[in-house]
């Protein structure tokens, strides 16, 4: 598993439910609407659910290793200018503002490469309120049921918000 592997999984799970390839590339050049880029919502579960299926088939070091580019990813995202786009003004409790940016980036993630790096050169592409709360745990969670145990998160790159400190403005 390589970082083409992972993006080609992803465009896999949307073209099983017709690619929506037009609405994701005007999302990732920000021509899209949050109310336009509703209709990606309800698509998006079964495009989490194709996944689901096709890691559930790869063997034990391909889901773990799914799951490191995942957390990667998530982490690439964990920046406060990132933050600030998608819902930094509002007044929420730490905990579920933790949460609430770990979702954001998995809508991010879940949308595919072309958006992702879109969000990641230019973060006000970055939707208010869009969230995909599956997708940072997925990998994980399969790999538990399938083995007992969880998957150990990478020392290096923690998918949880506020980890990527240089990106927060803290060393």
């Amino acid at each position: 598993m390589d970082k083409q592997h992972f993006w080609t999984m992803i465009e896999y799970a949307w073209n099983s439910v017709g690619g929506f390839t037009q609405m994701r590339s005007l999302l990732a050049e920000g021509r899209l609407s949050p109310e336009q880029a509703k209709v990606l919502m309800e698509p998006m579960k079964s495009v989490v659910h194709s996944l689901g299926k096709m890691l559930n088939q790869l063997p034990a070091m391909e889901v773990i290793a799914f799951d490191r580019i995942l957390e990667k990813r998530l982490y690439n995202l964990d920046r406060e200018d990132i933050y600030e786009v998608t819902d930094g003004a509002e007044e929420v409790s730490d905990e579920s503002m933790d949460d609430r940016f770990l979702h954001e980036r998995g809508f991010i993630v879940i949308m595919g490469e072309k958006y992702y790096r879109a969000v990641l050169n230019d973060p006000k592409k970055a939707l208010k309120h869009f969230e995909c709360r599956t997708i940072s745990y997925l990998a994980a969670f399969i790999y538990e049921k399938k083995y007992g145990k969880f998957i150990e998160s990478d020392a290096r790159y923690k998918r949880e918000t506020g980890s990527n400190k240089q990106a927060w403005g803290e060393s």
